[in-house]
Order: C-alpha cells, then sequence, then structure tokens
C-alpha cells in the first residue's frame, strides 16, 4: 500500500479509532501509522478537542471559543494555501474539514436556545395584540352572526373554537374592553364574554 494511500486510509478511520470501534488489527496498524505521522496526529487531536467541545458537559462559552478557534484555524490553513505557488488537494484533509464543520453546525444548532419553535398561523405574538376578550357563542347562533360579532370594529381572532366553545379575539384599535364586553354580554347569541387577563 503506497503511503499516500495508507494515510487517506487512516484519516478515514480516525473516529473509529478514536472511540475504540476498530478491530484490534486495524487498532495496532492505527497506533503505528500515529506513531509516525504528525499530520494525523494533529487530526487526531483536533477530532478529540471536538469530541470534548460536543459533549454534555461542555458549556456555551467553551462552544463559542471552540468555534472562534476552529474558524480561526480553518482561515489560517486557507490562507496558507492561498500563499503556496501551487496548493495541493488532500481529500482526507477536506473530509476531515467536511465532517469537523458539519459537527460544529449540528453542535450549535443543538445547543443553541430556542424561543417560538412553534406557531400556527393564527398565532399572534401577546405584544401585537392589545386587549383580548374571550366570547362563548350559544349553540344556536348562526355562522352569520358569529362572523359578524368577531370581525366587527377590525377585530382579530386569536384563535377558537376551542373543545369549549371559546373564541380568542383581539380587539381593533380604539376600543374600550369595557364598553365591548357589555355589548357582547347584551347580544343574544353570545352566553359568556369576558376580558382576558395578561399573565
Amino acid at each position: 500500500m503506497t503511503r499516500m494511500n495508507e494515510h487517506s486510509e487512516v484519516k478515514s478511520l480516525l473516529p473509529w479509532f478514536l472511540n475504540g470501534t476498530l478491530d484490534e488489527h486495524e487498532q495496532a496498524r492505527l497506533t503505528e501509522h500515529l506513531g509516525r505521522c504528525e499530520e494525523c496526529q494533529d487530526d487526531a487531536r483536533k477530532m478529540v478537542r471536538m469530541a470534548r467541545m460536543f459533549s454534555p458537559q461542555a458549556g456555551q462559552d467553551e462552544i463559542r471559543s471552540a468555534t472562534r478557534r476552529a474558524s480561526a484555524d480553518f482561515v489560517a490553513t486557507l490562507h496558507l494555501q492561498g500563499t503556496r505557488t501551487r496548493a495541493r488537494w488532500r481529500p482526507g484533509r477536506t473530509v476531515t474539514v467536511v465532517v469537523m464543520l458539519l459537527m460544529l453546525g449540528i453542535g450549535i444548532s443543538v445547543m443553541w436556545p430556542r424561543t417560538d419553535l412553534y406557531r400556527t398561523l393564527g398565532t399572534t405574538p401577546t405584544d401585537m395584540q392589545g386587549e383580548v376578550v374571550q366570547i362563548v357563542f350559544s349553540s344556536d347562533a348562526s355562522e352569520k352572526s358569529i362572523r359578524e360579532v368577531l370581525l366587527a370594529n377590525d377585530n382579530k381572532v386569536l384563535s377558537g373554537p376551542t373543545r369549549q366553545g371559546v373564541y380568542r379575539v383581539a380587539l381593533g384599535a380604539g376600543q374600550r374592553v369595557e364598553i365591548v364586553i357589555a355589548r357582547l354580554q347584551n347580544h343574544p347569541d353570545v352566553i359568556f364574554a369576558e376580558h382576558e387577563m395578561s399573565p
């Protein structure tokens, strides 16, 4: 086996070597190669640092610090390759860099704090809702009557009806909650109307 083929094969087996899942023969062969190859030793150290970075114990600051270091290393490598008169393409190194960047991206996406993971089209952020009223209609109310009440004065339906028949409605601009509630409670098709208090 040529040195280049052996070198390339060792780089492709490094992740399994580091997690101890190779058979004895391959483990011994990689150990022997790593004993004499500084480039593969460097790749192994980088993979160990990457694995530590994504361990459950790794904190957010460690991830940011490692990301900065990895980015700086990557930019420095690109800069060095750009200054050479003739850069040599190394498939093993390219694969290693791509795998490391993918692992970094996955790690960041897993560790990144998320808000508003899921919203329906009818969901309105609370800071944009204004005053909210809960309304329940009688079972014999017509669809036309319900629609007229819900959409009167530029109201916006936030949700509903729930299983209990409750509609949540954001009042249009300039409406006073007390007046709207009184009007709804006097409407023949409304059996419940109440102002929804903010949590």
